[in-house]
């Protein structure tokens, strides 16, 4: 179970991205918890982004905290200490940080390509489960079959394992999309 909060900061012009900045895993276990700020922006039929991600959405750490300049403090994320379940803000926008982001591209005859670069690593899962990866790069293909039902195909390259994984997905409208909130 978890929570997020998104909220947009700058919407979206002709000459400046999107601005939005997000909480994830709030109340939860504190184990996949992170923050992030990320700029996105279309151009025609591309769209992209570009993050900076705290705690479990920048665990690559290849960048330092920013932030660092308010204190010394930023540099480093307290540990998760019996407080599962409770939102713990000593916690957010600390520790290192990395980018991610990534294209999208919608061709003229239907599919949507993705290359994203994922800051997550993937070697620090929680509970001893680590993860080996090739590539911080993920790469993918959507096919709308209508508004409301996508079909996905993603390329996971792990060492011995290469593998595509096929799906599918329904968007459901919720009341902060219908208000265009989100």
């Amino acid at each position: 179970k978890s929570m997020e909060f998104k909220a947009r900061l700058l919407r979206e012009t002709a000459n400046l991205p999107e601005v939005a900045l997000g909480l994830r895993d709030l109340g939860g276990t504190g184990l996949f918890s992170g923050e992030y700020l990320v700029a996105s922006k279309r151009w025609g039929r591309l769209d992209a982004s570009l993050g900076l991600g705290w705690g479990y959405v920048g665990n690559r750490g290849n960048l330092g905290n920013p932030l660092s300049i308010l204190g010394d403090k930023m540099r480093t994320r307290p540990q998760n200490r019996d407080q599962w379940g409770a939102v713990n803000a000593s916690r957010y926008f600390r520790g290192p940080t990395s980018l991610f982001g990534g294209v999208e591209y919608q061709s003229a005859w239907g599919p949507i390509f993705k290359l994203e670069y994922d800051g997550n690593d993937y070697r620090r899962e929680p509970f001893s489960n680590a993860q080996t990866v090739r590539t911080p790069f993920n790469i993918g293909v959507v096919h709308r079959l209508s508004r409301h039902i996508d079909l996905h195909a993603t390329r996971v390259m792990r060492p011995g394992t290469d593998a595509t994984l096929v799906g599918h997905g329904a968007m459901v409208a919720t009341l902060l999309a219908a208000a265009d909130i989100a």
